[in-house]
């Protein structure tokens, strides 16, 4: 399956301290949750946070800044592959998302 995914980001929310060097620009990293089933009161399907460090560990939440809005599923192509369900869950991952 396939899907456009729009993803809005308050870059003043961006600690300069995030922001790095690389080998053609600056750059940050993003982490981003996204429902492909359900949205949220605003047309929402997920959010945008920093990615955490190393140092910050798992238990540490950092602020969303930013949103994803699906805009485009193509559920014809996954109906023609027939892609199997995953077998095993990911992990526990609904205790982190807020809808």
């Amino acid at each position: 399956m396939k899907i456009g995914i729009e993803i809005r980001v308050d870059v003043t929310q961006i600690p300069k301290e995030r922001i790095y060097v690389g080998k053609k620009g600056k750059y940050a990293t993003f982490t981003s949750f996204v429902n492909l089933e359900e949205e949220d009161q605003y047309g929402n399907h997920g959010f945008v946070t920093m990615a955490k460090t190393k140092e910050e560990g798992r238990d540490t939440r950092l602020p969303i800044i930013g949103n994803t809005r699906i805009f485009y599923k193509d559920e014809e192509a996954d109906q023609r592959t027939g892609s199997p369900e995953p077998s095993q869950p990911v992990g526990d991952m609904d205790s982190e998302i807020p809808f």
